[in-house]
């Protein structure tokens, strides 16, 4: 008995196109850089930290200062830096992977100059000195964390090794963001504010 069903022959030209079609996909795959924290450029680490710094700006500054006041100030203790929290802290930022150990040292200094300062002034009324403003804002006022979709980043100066991102605020609040590359990512060594 004779099969119905005919088999069709396909030409070699659809076979090559075939083949070059898939061998053109595999080359742009392989090609294609790989998401990685190792490849990200200085301008993409600053907004990623930006990001995650919104998310978490409520809960990192608590309790960096001893006997803060309030309303059951005890008026005989003074302000005092509490490591353990200012610790805990920069811990916290260094765990992100986009603020370097050249930045965690800066700020370990700071801390402990100002339980220098607090020692050498003793004090417990008003805002203690020091920590009345953000560290990461450098300053008391949300340049606008949530429109960071709006917020212009422009690399000013990058080699191999150093990287300066100017971010630009729709409030016209500008900082400057230095960084560093170790073991082939980009970190955060420095914040400034820019005066306009």
């Amino acid at each position: 008995m004779v099969s119905s069903h005919v088999r069709k022959t396909r030409s070699p030209f659809f076979w090559m196109n075939k083949l070059a079609v898939v061998s053109v996909f595999a080359i742009l795959v392989s090609c294609s850089p790989k998401p990685s924290a190792g490849n990200s450029a200085p301008d993409v680490v600053v907004l990623d930290f930006l990001k995650w710094y919104k998310e978490n700006i409520g809960r990192l500054t608590d309790s960096l200062v001893l006997n803060p006041g309030g309303r059951d100030i005890d008026s005989t203790k003074f302000y005092a830096v509490n490591f353990s929290a200012t610790e805990k802290y920069l811990n916290t930022l260094l765990s992100t992977g986009k603020i370097s150990e050249k930045y965690i040292d800066q700020w370990r200094k700071y801390f402990l100059d100002a339980d220098k300062n607090f020692k050498a002034n003793p004090s417990n009324e008003g805002p203690p000195d020091n920590f009345d403003y953000d560290f990461i804002l450098c300053g008391q006022d949300d340049p606008g964390l949530n429109e960071l979709d709006k917020t212009k980043f422009e690399i000013l100066e990058t080699d191999k090794d150093k990287s300066i991102v100017l971010v630009t605020f729709p409030t016209s609040m500008k900082y400057k963001y230095y960084l560093g590359k170790y073991d082939g990512k980009w970190a955060i060594d420095d914040i400034e504010a820019v005066e306009n």
